[in-house]
């Protein structure tokens, strides 16, 4: 389902697609179908692309037009015909088709084509319109239930909308063997077969997916051209982008030869840090992820706490009894507190520490644990004030 406004490059969108169809179907499609559901709309440009056959809505018969490996478009969709219903529920599957492309430009105000939500497998927005942005705020409130996909789709949103990307938004998942493990592509515009893409597509896994990508492209690194004049990070944590594969090269391993010591330490901190944000995405859901990050990187950033090099521990420096896991401190300082709750006193002790050091008390969720650390931080202030 491919929703836009009008002029919005829909058609530029989909004469780039058929042009470069080894990169965007897993088959080479054998033939291009263009059925105008307008009588206003002109079908010229694709017939100028060389493989497309392009006919009216009314003239469209299934079993003459229809063979495998076809990718069909219905252009301008005003309204549902049960031609349209069928080829999305029946021939797509029955016919083996390439694909099934449903293009419209209103869906929020027509009862008619709000149906295509629930009928079509994937959405692609253009976010250069604002009615996409109404259009995907409305998904992530009322389509989705599950708070953590809320939060991981409102991520895709934010990205794509800052950027002007065209985004394809899985809607309702895809079983067999054309599964796939990515709940979305911001830009998908961008893909092309030996050309620069630039910048490159962003992936983004599904929820499920994401230790899968961690352990089959974790080691994967390339440079890449960004345009970063806004001075943000180009990329969001925990996406992947698509290069050619020509570019890809795998991270040199410590002690492999070649890498000094400093190369070395920053590896092995990189690594670290990488640990521990992978346990707080799988143990703590999505809305506190940035949270759990702050008080991790205030912790990482002071000289007072020591930390196992793969960040299962954390310690206070100088004082082996206090060693914890670093996960159990901050999953007790980002959730909430009980009625009369007393903090742990290690807890406490390091979220004092933590404070002194200017950490933002807004980074603490658990307001006991807080309550007992600012308690004994101004203790300790009266008493360094006296001597």
């Amino acid at each position: 389902l491919k929703y836009e406004a009008s002029n919005s490059g829909k058609t530029h969108l989909m004469l780039h697609i058929l042009k470069h169809k080894q990169e965007y179907f897993q088959t080479d499609p054998a033939k291009t179908i263009v059925v105008l559901c307008n009588n206003r709309v002109d079908g010229s440009a694709y017939e100028e692309q060389g493989d497309a056959d392009v006919i009216t809505l009314q003239d469209f018969d299934v079993e003459v037009h229809l063979r495998p490996e076809i990718v069909l478009i219905f252009e301008d969709v005003q309204f549902l015909t049960e031609k349209i219903t069928d080829c999305i529920n029946i021939y797509a599957h029955h016919f083996n088709l390439a694909a099934v492309f449903v293009v419209v430009q209103g869906i929020l105000g027509s009862d008619d084509l709000f149906r295509l939500l629930s009928l079509t497998h994937r959405l692609i927005l253009f976010y250069s319109s604002s009615v996409c942005t109404r259009l995907s705020q409305y998904l992530n409130s009322h389509f989705f239930q599950d708070q953590d996909l809320k939060a991981y789709i409102r991520a895709t949103r934010h990205y794509s909308e800052s950027r002007k990307n065209i985004l394809l938004l899985e809607l309702n998942q895809i079983q067999g063997k054309n599964k796939t493990r990515f709940l979305a592509i911001s830009g998908l515009g961008n893909i092309a077969c030996g050309e620069k893409m630039t910048p490159p597509p962003v992936y983004y896994p599904h929820l499920s997916e994401k230790k899968n990508y961690r352990d089959k492209f974790g080691d994967n690194e390339a440079d890449v051209d960004v345009d970063d004049e806004d001075g943000e990070d180009e990329f969001p944590d925990d996406t992947y982008v698509l290069v050619p594969a020509k570019n890809v090269r795998k991270h040199r391993k410590i002690g492999s030869g070649g890498v000094n010591s400093e190369d070395e330490r920053a590896q092995i901190w990189n690594n670290m840090v990488k640990e521990i944000e992978i346990d707080i995405e799988s143990s703590l859901p999505a809305k506190k992820w940035q949270v759990a990050k702050n008080i991790m990187r205030s912790i990482l950033k002071s000289k007072l706490f020591s930390v196992s090099t793969d960040g299962k521990v954390l310690m206070i420096k100088g004082k082996p009894k206090s060693s914890l896991p670093f996960l159990d401190y901050i999953i007790a300082a980002v959730r909430q507190s009980g009625p009369n709750e007393i903090g742990d006193p290690l807890n406490v002790q390091i979220t004092k520490l933590l404070l002194s050091r200017n950490t933002p008390t807004i980074f603490f969720k658990n307001k006991s644990l807080l309550r007992d650390a600012a308690g004994g931080l101004r203790k300790l202030l009266k008493k360094n004030k006296k001597d």
